[in-house]
């Protein structure tokens, strides 16, 4: 499953979350919802869980209610173990619903020694097969 909160415009407390369920292997979809929420905290980097958790677990809830499971595996757009805290959106929302979590977040958090630097840049070239890492 796949989850994610999308803020309507910059600095508002206004998002639509929403929540796709795949079969796998087919990667049909077999449950979809979606709502318009309002934020409870003001975004802060690095806390994004405090703001999207919450929804996340209510939608699968809702999810629950409609068709009596839940899925086995979420991922979400944010970071889990890749973060300044070693806690993100990921590792919250896993801890909260029980259900393990992938986070696939959009930017590169720089902490630790990760940085976004030329040898970076360099190394996400050479990357040209579906599988490839570094």
């Amino acid at each position: 499953a796949v989850v994610s909160t999308q803020s309507t415009g910059k600095d508002s407390d206004r998002a639509c979350a929403a929540l796709v369920v795949l079969d796998y292997p087919s990667l049909s979809e077999c449950y979809s919802t979606h709502t318009m929420v309002t934020m409870g905290t003001s975004y802060m980097a690095g806390y994004l869980a405090f703001r999207e958790t919450p929804h996340i677990v209510d939608l699968l809830r809702k999810m629950e209610r409609e068709v009596g499971w839940q899925p086995d595996l979420l991922i979400v757009d944010g970071n889990g173990r890749l973060h300044h805290k070693q806690f993100g959106l990921a590792c919250h929302t896993g801890v909260v619903t029980g259900i393990p979590c992938v986070g696939v977040a959009k930017n590169l958090i720089q902490f630790g020694g990760v940085s976004r630097d030329s040898i970076h840049k360099e190394r996400v070239k050479e990357l040209s097969s579906p599988g490839d890492w570094f």
